[in-house]
């Protein structure tokens, strides 16, 4: 049995502000453009490799809108090599393209635009 006050069950990591909508309801403060200040795709290997030594949490990309990070792809895949599992929900972007992209890489397993 996991031991929740020492590794978490899920982590929730905000890829980006950036987003094409402004919803006043959203919590992330998106904007049109990407933050300088993110995390840089070694960095965000980094913070993968460490969420996953805590015991394989549950790991949910956000944002604003992921997939206004242009190397989103290669850190779910990333992550899938490291024991993720997959799902999509969101955006005013996402589609059929995007599910079958996202499709290609990992083990299988359902993936749902939800």
């Amino acid at each position: 049995m996991m031991d929740y006050d020492q590794n978490p069950f899920i982590v929730i990591w905000e890829l980006t502000r950036a987003c094409q909508l402004n919803c006043l309801h959203c919590r992330a403060e998106a904007q049109y453009h990407r933050d300088p200040h993110e995390l840089t795709f070694q960095e965000g290997k980094k913070l993968i490799d460490d969420i996953f030594a805590m015991n394989h949490p549950l790991l949910v990309f956000t944002g604003g809108d992921p997939l206004m990070r242009p190397d989103l792809f290669a850190l779910a895949e990333y992550a899938i090599e490291k024991g993720a599992g997959r799902r999509a929900k969101n955006t005013k972007i996402i589609g059929t393209s995007f599910i079958k992209k996202l499709s290609l890489s990992g083990k299988e397993q359902s993936l749902k635009n939800v």
